[in-house]
């Protein structure tokens, strides 16, 4: 069956070949296809015995006279040892003679999905001669090949070949040269007010809308809605559901590194001037990101900024840790990202991080940046317990008749025992918050401020006046939550809820503003006082079920109130409160929630319920 190492018989194929190509000249009416075609099989037939596979791929790039030739072979092949694999891309439609392949009875159409996780991995090993990948590069495979095996293949070369040690960020950019290469052959098919629209799509990334693009490129929507399906011919966009995407995220970012960089920047300047006219719920983020990309740093660092603080007048400390991340990558308003940065940590009970990020900076800010940074270091030292710190940065701030200034003030005097001085100071940054906040006048950001020193100053003065007046610290919590919610002040409405539930608990054995409390602290993600709350449960379940007290607080009886007003005990134990805290298995968490602490002269001070259990004295 072989002659000369070819099977024989195959030399008829350069006779059938010369044949087709007399007749075509001779202009016969027996069709090439059919000609070839037969040769073919006559060849196929010395195989008989074997059997044979005969594999076609993209059959979608095939001329027509190779497509006639396959759909030729699809049916006299039919009864033969034969088996004909064919590739076919299916993202159009299939028309001519591969709508009629597909369609023949003895045609087996199977179509493949993308390959899961589990598939690209293998798939990955297989390409690497076997070899286990790095979770690292695995992980980067699955995310940028989205399932392609071309582009799985495509990316692991690029890794294997990198000349450097391999990193996910430095790869998350270049394109594989064969893709940047297909992507140019499609973009030079597209008319010069095509590839206009198209080099702005891919500046505006996955969001396709043709009104955004209208307004980018400065042309009709009309003239927009051609370019587009000019794409999707051109297999650069799909259409999925109705709306129009990339076809694939390397395909985008093919695209954008061929827009000429100065136009790219114009592009981006007009794509976020028409997002933020949009004006959708994330315009304003993709806005931000596109001025970025377009090296417009201080505009791109004010959206972000102004997003940042709405998330943590909010409470959402997880968003607006992420848009102080990208504020800060802009490199621009230094001081004013690092304030909030300051704030962010006090709220998330970190003070000391809080304290050594903005003293890094103290000494490069100026003006009322630097007044607001050292209020922020104030109350990040109140968070830490660091009463003499915290009077140094109000002093410094040079602000004594501020609201805030005195509400903080009070808080120090408070937590240094001295509760004259700070119900005075409390009860005076209240009134003098009160008057600002119902002041008109201001823009938004000033009246949320003037608002957020009113409610601070109302929870400051209910901790003051608790011991002396339950009451009446209960009137200003309350008075303080609505204030909050209406504003949308979450960890203050946090602050003043827990004020609220703790004089609950003194008459009742539930409190239904705690769980309140609760549920917001951890929405919001103040786990400190999550804790805190957890902890009272645990001790209310404990002493509903009858248990006692641990045997070094056995024998301390609630017998007489000492001058501060606390109940006294015949003993005591020797550990702090913080102490007790660890020893439960959790970090003391609570010294990081600046609202709630305990005077100087009552810290290591317990009252006794009459239920039996041990809370901390909060007056």
């Amino acid at each position: 069956m072989m002659q000369n190492g070819c099977p024989a018989g195959w030399r008829w194929a350069g006779s059938f070949r010369a044949g087709r190509v007399r007749m075509t000249r001779r202009g016969s009416t027996v069709d090439p296809a059919v000609v070839l075609g037969e040769g073919l099989l006559r060849l196929l037939r010395l195989l008989d015995d074997i059997g044979c596979l005969l594999v076609l791929e993209d059959l979608h790039w095939a001329d027509g006279d190779t497509l006639a030739l396959v759909e030729y072979l699809a049916g006299a092949a039919a009864g033969w040892p034969v088996l004909i694999a064919a590739s076919v891309r299916d993202e159009q439609p299939l028309s001519g003679a591969l709508g009629r392949l597909v369609r023949l009875d003895d045609v087996t159409t199977l179509r493949l999905p993308r390959l899961d996780a589990a598939e690209v991995a293998v798939l990955a090993e297989q390409c690497n001669d076997g070899a286990p990948l790095p979770d690292k590069v695995r992980r980067f495979l699955i995310d940028r090949s989205e399932g392609l095996p071309f582009l799985v293949e495509e990316l692991l070369a690029g890794v294997r070949g990198a000349d450097r040690p391999w990193s996910a960020a430095a790869s998350a950019v270049p394109v594989p040269p064969t893709l940047a290469g297909l992507v140019a052959r499609r973009l030079a098919g597209l008319a010069p007010g095509q590839r206009r629209v198209v080099d702005a799509a891919a500046v505006l990334g996955r969001d396709l809308d043709r009104v955004v693009l209208a307004g980018v490129v400065g042309l009709a929507e009309s003239v927009v809605i051609d370019a587009l399906h000019a794409a999707v011919e051109a297999q650069l966009l799909v259409e999925a559901g109705g709306e129009l995407r990339w076809r694939h995220a390397l395909t985008r970012d093919a695209v954008l590194a061929m827009v000429f960089s100065p136009q790219r920047a114009v592009l981006a300047r007009n794509a976020a001037a028409e997002c933020r006219r949009r004006g959708g719920p994330d315009d304003d983020v993709h806005a931000a990101e596109l001025l970025a990309a377009a090296g417009e740093a201080l505009p791109a660092a004010e959206i972000f900024l102004r997003l940042a603080r709405m998330e943590l007048a909010a409470g959402s400390l997880r968003s607006a840790d992420d848009f102080l991340a990208r504020a800060a990558a802009t490199r621009a308003l230094r001081p004013a990202v690092a304030i909030e940065r300051v704030h962010l940590l006090t709220l998330r009970g970190e003070p000391a991080t809080a304290l050594e990020v903005g003293s890094d900076i103290l000494d490069e800010v100026r003006g009322d940046d630097h007044a607001e940074l050292c209020l922020r270091l104030a109350q990040a030292a109140l968070a830490a317990s660091r009463w003499v710190v915290a009077e140094r940065y109000l002093e410094r701030a040079g602000r004594p008749g501020d609201p805030r200034s005195l509400v903080l003030a009070a808080d120090a005097a408070f937590g240094a025992g001295d509760l004259d001085r700070a119900t005075g100071l409390a009860a005076a940054a209240a009134d003098r918050a009160a008057g600002l906040a119902a002041a008109p006048g201001g823009d938004v950001v000033e009246r949320r401020k003037r608002t957020e020193a009113w409610c601070a100053a109302l929870t400051v003065l209910g901790r003051c006046v608790m011991r002396r007046d339950p009451a009446a610290a209960r009137d200003a919590f309350a008075r303080a939550a609505p204030i909050t919610a209406e504003h949308g002040l979450r960890p203050l409405r946090v602050t003043a809820l827990m004020g609220v539930g703790t004089i609950e608990l003194y008459g009742h054995l539930i409190s239904p503003a705690l769980r309140e409390t609760r549920e917001l602290a951890l929405d919001t993600g103040m786990l400190a006082v999550v804790i805190s709350i957890d902890l009272a449960e645990v001790d209310r379940i404990s002493a509903s079920r009858g248990r006692r007290p641990p045997s070094r607080w056995r024998g301390a009886t609630p017998n007489r109130q000492d001058g501060c007003g606390c109940t006294s005990h015949r003993r005591w134990p020797t550990c702090s409160w913080r102490q007790v805290v660890r020893r439960r298995g959790i970090s003391s968490a609570w010294s990081g929630y600046s609202r709630w602490r305990w005077p100087a002269h009552t810290r290591r001070r317990r009252s006794w319920a009459a239920r039996g259990r041990y809370v901390p004295c909060r007056t």
